[in-house]
């Protein structure tokens, strides 16, 4: 199974066939645009880029999790890669709650996405879940891989608000708490 957050567009010249996928959250933004010539597909990562084309007579989000296969010839062909169990509401859990699972589940996800190659931080708004995930990132921060944050540096975190607000307190009395500059 594909992990992460991409967008890709291929084409293949030996059939002459176009491919393009979302990653499954959709979190790198993909758009679709259909032509006034019938058969036409437009791919852009803003909205704007079909938008402001002449060519494009409507156009629409790509959905996550989805890819698209342009045969030539055929009616292209947009299909859901990614179909986990949870999206069938009829579904229930099929295992009982676990909170030691859990708690592994969610830190080897925050540690995961401390692994990049650029100064980074995290969102504090002071609640319980960006609490929870910030004092994850501080813990684990030097197990993470492929950081550029130098051993003795203090993860930094970042609070939007208006002045005075509660929740501004609330997340600075968590910064300094986990230690985070």
């Amino acid at each position: 199974l594909l992990d992460g957050m991409f967008v890709f567009a291929l084409y293949d010249e030996t059939t002459g066939t176009y491919m393009a996928g979302r990653d499954h959250m959709g979190i790198s933004p993909l758009y679709m645009g259909r032509g006034r010539d019938a058969g036409a597909v437009f791919l852009s990562s803003e909205m704007k880029g079909l938008s402001n084309c002449d060519a494009v007579e409507h156009y629409e989000i790509f959905p996550p999790g989805h890819q698209l296969v342009m045969r030539p010839g055929e009616e292209p062909e947009l299909t859901r890669w990614y179909d986990p169990a949870w999206l069938d509401p009829d579904r229930t859990a099929s295992e009982p709650y676990d909170p030691a699972k859990l708690r592994e589940t969610v830190t080897k996800a925050v540690v995961k996405r401390l692994m990049v190659d650029v100064p980074h931080g995290v969102l504090l708004s002071g609640g319980l879940d960006s609490s929870l995930v910030a004092s994850i990132a501080v813990k684990h921060a030097q197990e993470a891989q492929n950081r550029n944050v130098g051993k003795d540096e203090r993860l930094k975190s970042f609070c939007i608000g208006i002045e005075g607000a509660p929740d501004l307190a609330a997340a600075r009395k968590v910064a300094d708490l986990i230690g985070t500059e």
